[in-house]
């Protein structure tokens, strides 16, 4: 054997790989991809994020089959792992003032994804066309915007309805304030604007311009007899 069949393979350049236990190399991958696909898109090579991490790209194909599969284990952890299944319980519970549960709620969803890799993976998945942000936002419309829409119409004294029966202009009411939440994430991670620093007052302030707003609109779209019960600040 020569001296050049003797020498140990070197990693890419790029970080100094430290050996590890497969798991741990598998988690090692997975998180820094999360930071790498936030930083540069899914349109970025597989070979670059390898020479980052100081492996070869082989290496990353031993543990995930694709490009394709890595983004899938990208999407659970950022989305998936991340998702409080109390929240819906919370949304739900009418031994709770409405505007309670929703200041509750969003300041724990705030407070879970006030994250810099998520809302930009959100976005370049988005500009991507691939089904991720879109899986993950059919769950929020399903577990959180028609929850809370069809909360609304019970605080107000609107005849119960189906999900599947909610006017599209009725669930415009709760996008208004959930993308107030989405915006407010964009401004911090994607236009580099640093919205208000107390995330915890935003979402009260929010809420308060919900339910005021909310009040207005429902009166006009829907004449009842009975006054609507929805509460209003004095």
């Amino acid at each position: 054997m020569n001296k050049l069949q003797k020498r140990k393979r070197k990693p890419p350049s790029g970080k100094r790989w430290v050996r590890h236990s497969p798991a741990a190399r598998r988690e090692a991958i997975v998180s820094e991809a999360i930071i790498f696909f936030a930083e540069h898109g899914f349109e970025a090579q597989t070979r670059e994020l390898a020479a980052r991490i100081g492996v070869s790209q082989a290496l990353i194909y031993r543990y995930f089959r694709t490009k394709e599969d890595l983004i899938e284990e990208v999407y659970q952890r950022i989305y998936m792992s991340r998702w409080n299944a109390l929240w819906e319980k919370l949304l739900s519970d009418r031994r709770i003032p409405l505007e309670q549960r929703l200041k509750e709620f969003y300041k724990s969803y705030l407070c879970t994804f006030d994250d810099y890799a998520w809302i930009r993976v959100s976005v370049y998945s988005g500009l991507r066309g691939n089904n991720l942000v879109s899986r993950y936002i059919d769950r929020v419309i399903e577990r959180v915007v028609k929850v809370i829409t069809l909360e609304l119409r019970h605080e107000c004294g609107l005849p119960q309805i189906l999900p599947a029966n909610i006017p599209k202009l009725d669930l415009e009411l709760t996008w208004n304030m959930h993308s107030t939440i989405i915006y407010f994430l964009m401004r911090r991670y994607v236009f580099q604007k640093t919205p208000c620093d107390d995330n915890d007052a935003v979402v009260e302030q929010m809420i308060d311009q919900l339910f005021g707003g909310t009040a207005a609109v429902l009166e006009r779209r829907y004449p009842v007899s009975a006054p609507l019960k929805l509460l209003r600040h004095t």
